[in-house]
């Protein structure tokens, strides 16, 4: 016997689908409540079940006064696949600009915590990639990587042609990663960072710890500090 898809499912897939080319564009309102129940001939229950789960994966927010806003879901990086804060960005669209970039040799005696993440020793080289990532001229984020130099060597003669680090990594090194743990926190931006931002003293930040791996060995540790009023996270669970 054929199982037949839930109702609220098959008006999710339709409402994301007129989202995604853009029938629904960023900053419009979806219609409302009654026009959607006529236009999929389904309840107002049905209609409600699919817009809740179109806004947990952040395709649109309710706001009370207003309607149902389109959010600009592609900023909105998916936690279930492996991808770079800059490659997010250009996928949606976004013109990315890179500023005060500094790719340098550090020894591990230096940055001991970083040493310590691949197991390398005082003496061992680390390269540092640092700088402020810019979505259509405004500052975003600040995003220092580290990398053991053994698996990088002149990776700093790169530096005028950055621009995606893992795009780098997979086309020049031929290194793609198969997992990666990130720990999320959220913290004030310091003076430094405030500047670099553009951004008051004390803003709020997202602050992104991510360790990525080769075959379950740590090869690259990227440490972010993101505006938090200009990206998102988007993570999608399932029942067991």
């Amino acid at each position: 016997m054929k199982k037949t898809t839930a109702a609220y499912l098959v008006v999710y897939e339709a409402i994301k689908a007129r989202i995604i080319d853009e029938q629904y564009p960023v900053d419009s309102l979806l219609p409302p409540e009654p026009m959607l129940e006529k236009l999929f001939g389904v309840s107002r229950t049905t209609i409600r079940r699919a817009v809740e789960m179109l806004s947990r994966e952040g395709y649109v927010c309710a706001k009370q006064g207003v309607g149902t806003v389109v959010l600009d879901y592609k900023t909105m990086q998916n936690l279930n696949t492996i991808s770079s804060f800059t490659e997010t960005l250009s996928e949606s669209g976004h013109t990315i600009t890179l500023r005060a970039i500094d790719i340098g040799i550090r020894n591990g005696a230096d940055v001991p915590e970083m040493a310590a993440q691949f197991g390398l020793s005082g003496d061992a080289k680390l390269a540092r990639i640092k700088r402020i990532v810019c979505t259509d001229g405004v500052p975003i984020a600040v995003i220092q990587n580290y990398l053991p130099y053994s698996l990088v060597e002149g990776i700093e003669g790169y530096a005028s042609r950055l621009q995606s680090l893992y795009s780098l990594l997979r086309e020049q090194y031929f290194i793609s990663f198969d997992m990666a743990r990130e720990r999320i926190t959220a913290r004030a931006a310091d003076e430094t960072e405030a500047m670099q931002l553009n951004v008051p003293l004390g803003f709020p930040l997202l602050c992104v710890k991510r360790i990525s791996y080769i075959r379950n060995k740590p090869a690259c540790c990227d440490v972010l500090a993101i505006r938090s009023d200009m990206y998102g996270y988007n993570v999608s669970l399932y029942e067991s």
